[in-house]
């Protein structure tokens, strides 16, 4: 079990940004219309802020901001649960397109942003 004296910053500064990635999405998923363009949107900015944390953008050495702002802040943005209980309402619906068009863009684009995270920070820091 880790020292929890130690570990509490950790746990502190986690939670609130967790919490502000969290409201957040709440504040994106309100943009909506054929598709639930707010949680795409959420899922994406995630992705690519997990991949300029991985890609050594954000100090390596500052492990609390690397955790706080990928587990906390880009886990509170991100929802896999919302965007596949959209799909599943879009296939209820008999709205086949819309749940095709949601599964492709929601697994593809926040896959792209990872590679474009990767791409930028490389360059960013050279």
């Amino acid at each position: 079990m880790p020292n929890l004296t130690a570990f509490l910053p950790f746990l502190l500064v986690t939670g609130l940004l967790g919490g502000v990635g969290s409201v957040l999405r709440l504040a994106f998923a309100q943009i909506n219309g054929w598709l639930p363009w707010g949680i795409l949107l959420a899922n994406s900015l995630a992705s690519l802020l997990a991949a300029l944390v991985a890609s050594g953008f954000v100090d390596p050495n500052a492990a609390i901001w690397q955790t706080a702002l990928v587990i906390g802040f880009a886990g509170g943005l991100s929802t896999f649960s919302s965007f596949a209980a959209q799909t599943f309402e879009f296939i209820r619906e008999k709205k086949l397109m819309q749940a095709i068009a949601n599964l492709f863009l929601n697994l593809t684009i926040p896959l792209f942003m990872v590679y474009a995270g990767i791409f930028l920070a490389s360059a960013l820091l050279k």
